[in-house]
């Protein structure tokens, strides 16, 4: 990852030190711009290719923290030793510094981390300035995760048997409202949810007619050389997303 990242820190390196003097109108002699990386937003495999940190496998698998994978049925988060700027720096420099395999081997089993080319940055905080993105969650199907698509309000043949029993009760309590009646209407309403909440499959948007449109002006279009054209059979299941 760091050889991909090189021409990105080389440039943000001149951009903070000394930074880039641009003239506008209310400062034609230049006003100086400084550009810095605060935030790095991606999900944890990104987090630990980006910052060198070790995968959720490890023993040191947190990079958040020195929690050891064997411990980790411990919730005492109070009693976790939190990674440090500090500490990161010395650990990531540890490994660079190694001369052997066998070394950085084990001093990555040690501190699960690796070096990389961010620590280059004077300002970069890897332990306050990478962020977890939660957003693609939203995308998951609750199934995936062991909960139920549907909660099923009632219970027919449980429904039918306590109807049963009532047979013996009143049907109307003191404010003179039928509670057969309003049973039967939740019901009917539960059976509304059920079909809503069945129709699972998403109404076509493009016609056969759109999609022959749409592929005839993808292969007439021109478009620059250095840009990929769409798929020609575009909404077809072999073309993919």
């Amino acid at each position: 990852m760091s050889n991909v990242l090189l021409s990105l820190v080389h440039e943000l390196k001149l951009r903070w030190l000394p930074g880039v003097t641009i003239p506008t109108l209310t400062y034609p002699s230049g006003l100086l711009v400084k550009v810095a990386l605060i935030a790095a937003v991606c999900d944890l495999p990104a987090i630990r290719k980006l910052i060198g940190y070790a995968s959720h496998s490890a023993e040191m698998f947190c990079s958040f923290c020195y929690l050891p994978q064997s411990r980790n049925q411990d919730l005492d988060h109070a009693a976790w030793s939190v990674r440090t700027i500090k500490g990161h720096k010395a650990e990531s420099k540890a490994w660079k510094s190694a001369t052997t395999h066998t070394e950085r081997k084990e001093l990555f089993k040690a501190f699960g981390v690796r070096w990389s080319i961010l620590n280059e940055l004077s300002y970069w905080d890897p332990t306050k300035f990478t962020v977890e993105i939660v957003l693609e969650l939203k995308d998951k199907k609750p199934v995936e995760y062991d909960v139920p698509v549907n909660e099923d309000y009632f219970d027919g043949d449980h429904y039918e048997q306590l109807r049963e029993d009532e047979r013996y009760y009143a049907t109307t309590n003191n404010s003179g409202i039928n509670l057969h009646s309003l049973q039967d209407a939740l019901m009917e309403i539960d059976k509304d949810i059920q079909a809503i909440n069945d129709s699972s499959e998403d109404p076509c948007v493009f016609s056969s007619k759109d999609l022959s449109k749409i592929r005839w002006v993808i292969k007439h279009t021109q478009i620059p050389s250095w840009l990929n054209r769409p798929s020609p059979i575009f909404g077809d299941a072999s073309a993919g997303k």
